[in-house]
């Protein structure tokens, strides 16, 4: 149970960090280079499945 919740935590980080960068980039307008907005998306991605995931297992576990 404590390594799902391990995983939950840094996907939220994950996400948190890379919402707060588009819209800081987006407030300053700074424009990112397109391979850097396509690993922020696959990352985002991936941390959005594995928190899905690791809320799955949590709740399953209680």
């Amino acid at each position: 149970m404590e390594k799902y919740r391990v995983v939950f935590n840094v996907s939220i980080i994950v996400i948190v960090c890379i919402t707060l960068i588009n819209v800081v980039c987006g407030i300053l307008q700074i424009t990112l280079p397109d391979m850097l907005v396509r690993i922020f998306g696959i990352l985002d991605l991936v941390s959005v499945a594995a928190l899905i995931f690791a809320a799955i297992k949590m709740r399953a576990a209680k």
